[in-house]
């Protein structure tokens, strides 16, 4: 059974702020450099200390592909695309925005 990992090192204000995300990826830096990188869904840090973005990506598209999410509405497109074109999956099914992108980019 899949538990969300709930994170007791974030700071409070940190951890409040992302108590209102339904799915967001979040960066914490100090001096220019990550100190951790994570995943929040419906507020709760469900995986963390991923060391950077591109591999906290990789975990989303996987966790959302996995647990049959449905991305919101403002990165619906960017996550498709992710998933669909870069990553191979489900390649065969497309919305009309991302065939177009995809036969844009193959011609």
């Amino acid at each position: 059974m899949w538990k969300p990992n709930k994170n007791v090192a974030d700071p409070p204000s940190v951890q409040e702020e992302l108590a209102q995300e339904v799915l967001k990826i979040y960066l914490l830096q100090k001096d220019g450099s990550v100190t951790d990188a994570g995943i929040v869904i419906e507020g709760i840090t469900v995986l963390n200390k991923l060391d950077d973005l591109g591999r906290a990506c990789c975990c989303l598209v996987v966790m959302t592909c996995a647990l049959d999410l449905r991305y919101p509405k403002n990165v619906k497109y960017t996550l498709e695309v992710f998933q669909k074109l870069f990553l191979e999956l489900h390649p065969l099914k497309l919305s009309t925005k991302v065939q177009r992108l995809k036969n844009y980019l193959t011609a």
